[in-house]
């Protein structure tokens, strides 16, 4: 991709996600976005239909990392040592820590975090499986107590004022989904 198209892109989504500290998805406007990025709607709609195209496009490379960082350690890994989904998840938010943290902020119903809550309970329903010989609606019910767990506790700290650092949370979170409460007060 040409340097050009990928710095107005960046600055599009720049504009975009500053946006969303400000104000719920629905609420911004093209305008909003071309005064930010310091662009013409001409170029912006060169490159976007409109403001969910920015929603896709930032969705697909939001679940493209996290399968890359999936593809990257095994199944076996993750049951021996699960903090290895953890520190991916969180180096993957660490890259661009505050265009994250307007993506899982409080204004936003923003679907990446429901793409990305489905694709971990994949990954997680995968390792169960091999794992365990439970019945169907007990590995469901497993994965979605610890996924809204998790996603709430990253909710949480990117609205927070993030004085705990992410890799510690990281930390923190796998204890907890691992081994319960009784592993986090020990």
């Amino acid at each position: 991709m040409d340097r050009r198209i990928k710095k107005t892109k960046k600055a599009i989504k720049s504009a975009f996600a500053e946006l969303l500290k400000e104000k719920g998805i629905n609420d911004i406007t093209v305008t909003d976005i071309v005064g930010i990025a310091d662009i013409s709607r001409k170029t912006f709609y060169y490159h976007y239909a409109g403001i969910w195209d920015i929603v896709e496009e930032i969705e697909e490379e939001v679940l493209t990392k996290l399968e890359q960082g999936y593809r990257s350690i095994t199944l076996e890994q993750i049951l021996h040592s699960p903090q290895i989904l953890f520190e991916k998840i969180s180096n993957i938010f660490n890259a661009d820590i505050e265009f994250f943290g307007a993506l899982f902020g409080n204004n936003n119903n923003f679907s990446v975090s429901q793409k990305f809550t489905s694709s971990i309970e994949q990954r997680m329903k995968k390792a169960l499986v091999s794992l365990y010989n439970v019945e169907e609606k007990k590995y469901d019910m497993i994965i979605h107590y610890c996924i809204g767990g998790m996603i709430g506790v990253y909710r949480a700290w990117f609205n927070s004022d993030r004085k705990q650092p992410i890799d510690s949370l990281a930390q923190d979170l796998s204890v907890i989904i691992f081994d319960g409460i009784n592993g986090m007060v020990k």
